[in-house]
């Protein structure tokens, strides 16, 4: 996975790091649709609006704030997930999408790389919405390495 999964978009944020557990351990929790709250930091609520897997609209609250996704890819086989906030939404961003894949580095470590893009950014808000873009994608990486370790950890 690479930036080219932003379709040309300006970059807001692109992030990699290590979790310390195999990748068929952690993608569970990242193609829960539908579950997101206990995925994204700040997430109140989330439900399904349509569909499953790829082409599914999904519902991101942020309290009384929320944001339609489309799913546009979910492949399990290589631990991929795509995803368009769709308009009209509350951010000043327009046309912005994500990318996530899993790469196993390890029998136990699995590298993760989330990227962000928009095809619209007012240059008045570009500073805020790329570091809020950074920390979103370390706050879900985070997520993901804290209920990862939680599995292993139980028993």
């Amino acid at each position: 996975m690479s930036l080219e999964d932003l379709d040309g978009r300006i970059v807001l944020a692109s992030v990699t790091e290590i979790i310390q557990a195999p990748a068929n351990e952690i993608w569970p929790f990242l193609s829960a649709i539908g579950a997101e709250r206990i995925l994204i930091p700040g997430c109140t609520r989330s439900a399904v609006l349509e569909g499953y897997g790829e082409g599914a609209i999904r519902r991101v609250y942020f309290g009384e704030t929320f944001f339609d996704e489309r799913i546009l890819i979910c492949n399990h086989a290589l631990y991929k997930l795509k995803y368009e906030v769709l308009q009209p939404n509350p951010s000043p961003a327009k046309g912005v999408l994500a990318a996530v894949q899993l790469h196993s580095t390890g029998e136990n470590e699995t590298r993760v790389t989330w990227v962000l893009g928009a095809e619209e950014l007012p240059q008045e808000h570009e500073s805020s919405i790329k570091e809020q873009a950074v920390g979103f994608c370390h706050g879900q990486i985070a997520s993901l390495r804290k209920l990862s370790q939680a599995t292993t950890s139980l028993f």
